[in-house]
């Protein structure tokens, strides 16, 4: 089985229960270069990607660099988030 991380950016002193880690937004610039607020990665031992909704999608797209793959969250055709993206990829390997 392929493991994976999954990496949430937060503001300094904000918590969110369910996540397997959690960066202040300082660490997790240096992973993916994304200097933005609110963002997620799913990383595997293959693939990076970052998932940012509307706020970010300019921003990620001028910060982040070919080594990842940009999800826009809610976009028109994209999924709502990272659960469904992953609901999606799941479901197609089964």
């Amino acid at each position: 089985m392929d493991r994976s991380m999954l990496l949430e950016a937060t503001n300094a002193g904000s918590s969110s229960p369910g996540k397997f880690f959690s960066f202040h937004i300082g660490s997790f610039s240096i992973l993916c270069s994304f200097t933005g607020s609110a963002g997620l990665a799913i990383i595997t031992r293959n693939s990076a990607y970052l998932f940012v909704d509307s706020r970010y999608w300019v921003q990620a797209e001028n910060e982040v660099d070919d080594n990842w793959t940009l999800i826009r969250a809610g976009a028109p055709g994209a999924p709502q988030d990272w659960i469904e993206w992953l609901v999606v990829r799941v479901s197609v390997q089964f």
